[in-house]
């Protein structure tokens, strides 16, 4: 269904700068969940006597993360934002129920889930941190229920006009994604991304202990990597199948009797001088 752009007899979509308070509080929520995630994985591999080895490279990526969008929301320059015609409306208690629901319900459940059967196998006292975050959650959602009365509606010019520039940035997405994908498509860019990947799946193999896990990580790099280099795997794929059927037949002619291959060297020979 074709969109059509938004009239101008009313305001239905402007531009307007990002608010100085709104993005100092994108920026502490950014960083608050990065150091208690953070936090939370140090915590974790303290109670697993592991803090401090190489598993706690893994508490820089909520770190890196947390900094990057901190970074981003503190950048004053960031560019306008489009903003659409609304109204603010009020909530009635079953909506609010509604729009919280999964989000307690998936926090305490989970927390007591977790918790149980951490009790059942008496690890509760060393391996609590794992069901926290569930709680805090549960606790999000119940406070989404009791603070969370109103809510932003778009008017029905502003979703005409929210339609219309989103059919406008999806256009313009897929135009990058098509690049992207030139981009990678490219044998100069494929066949190092490749020699990369078989690399990984050697060091992969290295490893002293060899599970599932690693079969499936192995295979997976193996097969983007085959995809990568395309081009050179289907020509070894047809050697190889191209080698196999050869092989098949003189392994099968010598273990014929020498009467049989006799036979049918005649007939090879016969057929080859009647076509001539």
């Amino acid at each position: 269904m074709e969109v059509l752009p938004p009239t101008d007899d009313q305001p239905a979509s402007w531009l307007e700068p990002v608010p100085t308070r709104y993005r100092r509080t994108r920026a502490a929520i950014a960083a608050f969940l990065a150091i208690g995630i953070a936090g939370w994985i140090g915590v974790l591999q303290f109670q697993s006597g592991v803090f401090g080895q190489a598993p706690s490279f893994w508490i820089l990526v909520p770190l890196t993360i947390g900094a990057w969008r901190f970074r981003h929301w503190m950048n004053p320059d960031l560019p306008a934002q489009r903003k659409y015609a609304s109204v603010t409306v009020p909530l009635t208690v079953k909506e609010r129920v509604k729009q919280s629901a999964p989000v307690w319900l998936t926090g305490f459940a989970g927390a007591i889930f977790i918790f149980w059967t951490q009790y059942e196998h008496d690890q509760l006292h060393d391996n609590w941190g794992w069901g926290a975050l569930f709680v805090a959650m549960g606790v999000g959602g119940l406070l989404m229920l009791a603070f969370r009365r109103t809510e932003v509606r778009l008017t029905p010019e502003g979703t005409q006009a929210r339609a219309y520039y989103d059919q406008i940035e999806k256009q313009e997405g897929e135009a990058k994604e098509k690049r992207f994908n030139a981009f990678i498509d490219q044998p100069i860019v494929r066949y190092p991304l490749a020699a990369a990947i078989f690399w990984l799946a050697y060091l992969l193999t290295e490893q002293p202990r060899f599970g599932t896990r690693e079969w499936i990580e192995l295979l997976c790099a193996l097969g983007w990597g085959m995809w990568l280099a395309r081009e050179v795997f289907k020509w070894i794929l047809s050697i190889a199948i191209v080698g196999g059927i050869y092989w098949a037949l003189f392994a099968g002619v010598a273990a014929l009797p020498v009467s049989v291959a006799v036979i049918i060297g005649a007939l090879i020979i016969a057929a080859a001088v009647k076509g001539k």
